[in-house]
């Protein structure tokens, strides 16, 4: 009798034995469905991290480099500016009188004409004394003057005091960097071809519109 006893406690033991293995089994399988979610989540975030990580790094070599286009062009104009100056000094002290007499010329020494093709650079796509852009002087949609010639610099000088006023205008354009490189670069080309005609001394023998 008591064997039988034990034998029957045995049997509801086992019985819910397996049901808890039934429960075990359930929730080990959960545990490993969360476990597999969460590893392809980790996998997931792993991943965007390394994209994030590829990107930022892209940036920062973008920005590092944009940086030293920066400094290089800031400097370049720094070295071009006492050039831009002095092209601009050549016609500073000129009058009304001077530029009428100047537009008259056919065909200029090249040391007369290359100090006003300078300036036709340097004044394209500028501003004037009343914040206008400077009428006398087509460009392209780049900024660059369709006429960098004699005859164009004719046209610069149809209305000598506005020229005159938009040239003392450029000063302050100068000193807070606001001449484009695309000016200077070719100014800077003209001063090392012709370097007597920015002394004005020079210029003084040549023409009184020229210095």
């Amino acid at each position: 009798m008591k064997l039988q006893s034990t034998a029957e406690q045995v049997d509801g033991l086992q019985e819910q034995l397996q049901v808890k293995q039934v429960e075990v089994d359930k929730k080990k399988a959960d545990a490993e469905v969360i476990a597999a979610d969460v590893s392809v989540e980790k996998e997931k975030v792993n991943g965007e991290n390394e994209k994030a990580q590829k990107e930022a790094t892209i940036c920062n070599a973008i920005a590092k480099e944009a940086d030293a286009k920066k400094t290089f062009a800031e400097t370049e104009l720094g070295k071009a500016q006492p050039l831009v100056e002095k092209a601009l000094s050549a016609l500073k002290s000129l009058n009304k009188k001077d530029f009428q007499q100047a537009k008259a010329f056919g065909k200029p020494n090249p040391e007369v004409s290359c100090v006003f093709i300078c300036t036709l650079h340097i004044i394209a796509n500028m501003k004037d004394a009343q914040g206008n852009t400077y009428k006398y002087v087509d460009v392209d949609k780049k900024g660059k003057p369709t006429k960098a010639t004699w005859p164009g610099c004719q046209i610069m000088m149809k209305e000598p005091t506005y020229f005159q006023e938009t040239l003392m205008n450029l000063k302050d354009q100068i000193d807070t960097n606001k001449v484009p490189k695309q000016n200077i670069k070719p100014v800077k080309a003209i001063m090392k071809e012709f370097p007597d005609s920015f002394v004005l001394e020079k210029m003084m023998s040549l023409s009184s519109a020229g210095a």
